[in-house]
């Protein structure tokens, strides 16, 4: 049973077309558009006669006509070759010594067999340790590998295809320059760096990174200096036994990409036999690369709309363009392209379940007469936003901006933008691309029957996919203007929806539905133009925020995402569709390293995310509330989520951040105030046991505090979680001092300078621990490593207080100073804004007021700083003799009361050591 509760209102088939026009006719400039949001985001909406209903988006209707005309083109992407030597006839670029970090980290599709302990093991390439040794022209570059090297624990490590820094340095001194100095002879070689380690100090930059040096190896060596190199390491009689066992015996990748614009051929046997042999030519790569290595090819053919349509794959047609494109049987093709293959991916465009492309690992059975090891089918209309950056490989909008108080974010703007040029300037082809051994890159791809490929695209007007004005005229005769776009469409819902959160109540937006609902939107708009990310983290936010139903009445073309049913990091020979297995048949082994945590999440759970209206929607939305979020009753993101979505945020930081607080972000106040150092967020306490009231309030201690705001929707009767008990004024009194004395230990200074020692004598644990006669003790000495201090009147006491402890004002506070990173002072400016008569505020504040006299020393707080530490006139200083060069060095300053001399010994301070602190 679907927990839509709408699950089973009518659906009504929409066009892509239908659907922007519904769209737009919900669409209501500047003022309430929870309908438009409602209708894009989910599919509800209300027909003429206020019954709820279904939008299913059908983009099949779009397919394309066998009379279209349409245009196919055949190029040379991209090249991989394997070989023992260096296959290049020209000039090679190389880094000065082996670089740190470029290395091969992505698939290449295909494995290398590593025999260990008398098992084939079939291992990715990008697990195997490498190294980028230069490049041999545009676009075109060489790899080292050491299979010698590559373990499984060394495989399962966060960066398996690394190198240490004693192998890289081993490889250079005792293999590559000695190797140099022969070929070349010593006056060439006296140019190099002498080890690894100068050269890295000389190339590191003042202000961070490296600058490596690259030079030139002349063509007429370049075939002999991987010879060369194993032939100083048998020369060597320093080297390990071990060591000259896997320095030399490593190999060479050789790779060119990204060359499709300088291949473009027609489909026919003459002009696919010329380009690949200019092809192979121009890239100055050596005769015998048809004899010796192992060689592939990218070979694809691109198919363009005479008529200027965006073109797109359907995904119910995949199994007729794998079966032609490969020559297989029907049956290998089905298999190969079923959602239960662990080789096949479906890449959703924009969201749509019909339309999508492909990746597919055919695997020994179905790879063909051709040996396909890779195809993929793909469009070209995710080029114009690509930009691969962090975990991302197009232009992407963060957490941080959505949660950001200016909308539309920049980032938003800014996709806008590219959608309306792209309308104009960019169409959409569709593009089919295997990866072929060398031998077969002349054939593969040159026949095709026309009608099936006809049969296996959608075409969709420019305007319909990404953007087009219209002009409406509201009820006042004023002239507004709508985009219209099925892309531009969903990125107005997403935008608005964000928008609406901003100008809601901060405390209704770190709500756990509203900050899974900002999560989800990111996740959305992220994928309106890239593969919609399907790690870890983004399947739990689709736990969350798709519609769920229960496994067995989701079929395998609607669930979300692939759901394990063989949680095991090692299988033998699969016979479900992955054709894992390889040419040398049995004793073969494939390691698929499965995490814990992916075997715990996906095994033993009934209900699944599903896509069940033809497009990706989330679940049941409430908008018409004070933030937009989604509806009680349903899964939230757990706390790991909450930390990957949010930067590494918890739920009580994000609250502590974003909730109304009196705390504004630092960009409204910029130009007015002095902007201080970010600091960490303080922790939360969470006592095992409850703890003792401190405070016995007059009249009001039991009064119960004004409980967290909850709007009013009007699915506020699904919630199923017990509200938190509310406080009276005296246990939360109580438990704001007692975090505000553990923030005061955990903001406490510290001098500059790594290693050290802080100003204060707490240790790590005893700073987490509330404990006031930490500040009730006058044994200076025993309390501070240095310090400043002087007796304060009142006066001065109050004005600390009051930094502390603001009264009630309009005034505000950047969130960039050091009191809105600690956990009670946001706690505090969320009561101090909040519903209490001023009575009973001031009451509540004389007690803490009484509570902080009762001290005996407090910090000299100022507007920016709970510790400052300038030197300033009127302090004593311990140790007297804290100076250097005849100033004195900084020091926390605090007040002591009137009266009160400090404790501090001449025996401490001749133990002092000024060094430490120089």
């Amino acid at each position: 049973m679907s927990n839509r509760v709408f699950a089973n209102y009518p659906c009504v088939n929409h066009s892509l077309r239908d659907f922007i026009s519904h769209a737009h006719s919900l669409y209501q400039p500047d003022v309430d558009n929870s309908e438009f949001i409602r209708f894009v985001l989910t599919g509800e909406y209300d027909d003429f006669d206020n019954v709820v209903k279904m939008a299913f988006i059908d983009p099949i209707q779009n397919i394309v006509n066998p009379d279209a005309r349409l245009t196919i083109q055949r190029d040379y992407d991209s090249l991989l070759g394997i070989a023992d030597h260096i296959m290049v006839t020209g000039d090679i670029s190389v880094f000065a010594i082996p670089h740190p970090s470029f290395a091969l980290k992505t698939s290449l599709h295909f494995k290398q067999t590593i025999i260990r302990e008398g098992v084939r093991k079939l291992v990715d390439y990008h697990k195997i340790p490498n190294f980028e040794l230069g490049s041999f022209g545009q676009r075109s570059h060489l790899h080292v590998f050491f299979p010698g090297l590559w373990s499984p624990t060394r495989a399962a490590g966060r960066k398996p295809y690394a190198l240490s820094n004693a192998e890289r340095a081993l490889w250079y001194e005792k293999g590559f320059r000695p190797a140099l100095a022969s070929l070349l002879g010593q006056n060439f070689a006296a140019d190099w760096p002498a080890t690894v380690e100068t050269e890295e100090f000389r190339a590191r930059r003042v202000k961070g990174g490296y600058s490596f040096a690259t030079k030139m190896i002349p063509a007429y060596v370049v075939g002999d200096l991987a010879e060369t190199v194993r032939g100083a390491f048998n020369d060597c009689t320093t080297i390990s036994n071990a060591d000259l066992e896997w320095a030399s015996s490593f190999f060479i990748l050789h790779t060119i990409r990204g060359v499709k614009q300088t291949t473009f051929h027609r489909t026919d046997a003459e002009s696919a036999s010329y380009y690949l042999h200019e092809f192979l030519r121009n890239r100055h790569l050596s005769p015998n690369i048809w004899r010796e290595g192992e060689w592939y090819v990218d070979v694809a053919i691109e198919i363009r709309s005479a008529d200027g349509y965006c073109l797109q794959w359907m995904t119910a047609t995949h199994h007729d363009v794998v079966r032609q494109a490969l020559n297989i049987s029907p049956d290998h093709a089905t298999r190969i392209t079923s959602t239960t293959s662990s080789k096949y991916s479906r890449d959703l465009a924009s969201h749509l379940t019909a339309i999508s492309g492909f990746r597919i690992i055919p695997g020994a059975r179905a790879e063909g007469p051709f040996e396909v090891k890779y195809i993929q089918g793909y469009t070209t209309d995710k080029s114009v936003l690509y930009n691969r950056e962090l975990r991302h490989h197009a232009k992407f909008l963060t957490t941080k901006e959505a949660l950001g108080h200016s909308h539309p974010t920049r980032s938003i703007e800014g996709i806008h933008a590219i959608y309306k040029e792209a309308a104009r300037k960019n169409f959409s082809n569709a593009r089919l691309e295997v990866r072929v051994p060398l031998k077969f890159a002349e054939t593969v791809l040159l026949e095709f029957d026309p009608l099936c490929l006809k049969l296996s695209l959608c075409q969709f007007a420019v305007k319909d996919w990404w953007y087009v004005d219209f002009i409406m005229y509201s009820l006042e005769s004023s002239i507004i203007l709508f985009c219209r776009g099925f892309r531009l469409v969903r990125l107005m819902g997403i935008s608005q929806t964000l928008s609406l959160q901003a100008s809601g109540r901060p405390e209704f937006r770190v709500t756990p539905e509203a900050l899974t609902l900002t999560a989800a939107c990111v996740w959305l708009l992220n994928g309106l133009h890239a593969r919609p990310e399907d790690g870890p983290g983004a399947r739990r936010l689709m736990d969350c925020a798709l519609p769920l139903a229960e496994a067995d009445d989701v079929g395998p073309d609607t669930v979300a995402y692939r759901r394990s049913v063989l949680p095991t990091i090692r299988r033998h020979n699969r016979n479900d569709g992955s054709d894992c297995e390889s040419d040398e048949g049995e004793g073969v082994e494939e390691d698929i390293p499965v995490s814990d945590d992916e075997e715990e999440e996906e095994d033993g759970r009934g209900s699944v995310p599903h896509i069940d209206l033809g497009c990706v929607m989330f679940r049941r939305l409430q908008v018409g509330v004070d933030v937009p979020r989604f509806r009680f009753g349903g899964n939230t993101l757990p706390a790991p989520s909450i930390r990957y979505w949010f930067d590494g945020m918890n739920l009580p930081e994000l609250v502590a951040k974003y909730a109304k607080s009196g705390i504004v972000d630092h960009d409204t106040v910029r130009g007015r105030r002095v902007t201080t150092n970010k600091r960490k967020p303080t922790p939360r306490i969470v006592p095992d046991v409850p703890e003792t009231i401190l405070f016995s309030i007059e009249r009001y201690g039991e009064q119960v505090i004004p409980p967290t705001p909850v709007d009013d929707g009007s699915d506020i009767e699904e919630y199923r979680e017990p509200l938190p008990s509310a406080e009276n004024l005296n246990e939360f009194t109580s438990n704001l001092w007692r975090q505000f004395i553990v923030d005061l230990n955990l903001k406490s200074p510290n001098p500059r300078g790594a290693t050290t020692t802080s100003y204060l004598k707490l240790t790590e644990a005893q700073r987490h621990v509330f404990n006031e006669d930490f500040y009730k003790s006058l044994g200076l000495s025993e309390l501070f490593h240095h310090v400043a201090y002087r007796n304060a009147p009142v006066d001065d006491w109050r004005r600390a207080f009051d930094w502390f402890f603001p009264a009630r004002s309009e005034r505000e506070f950047d969130k960039k100073v050091q009191y809105s990173s600690t956990i009670y002072f946001p706690q505090w400016m969320a009561y101090n804004k909040g519903d209490d008569s001023m009575d009973v505020f001031l009451t509540v504040r004389k007690e803490l007021w009484q509570r902080f006299r009762s001290l005996e020393w407090v910090p000299d707080a100022q507007q920016d700083k709970m510790w400052p530490t300038k030197v300033h006139h009127g302090f004593a200083r311990w140790p007297k003799r804290f100076y250097l060069d005849g100033k004195k060095m900084p020091a926390p300053r605090i007040l002591l009361k009137p009266g009160r001399f400090a404790r501090v010994w001449v025996e401490d301070e001749e133990e002092f050591d000024i060094d430490t602190y120089i």
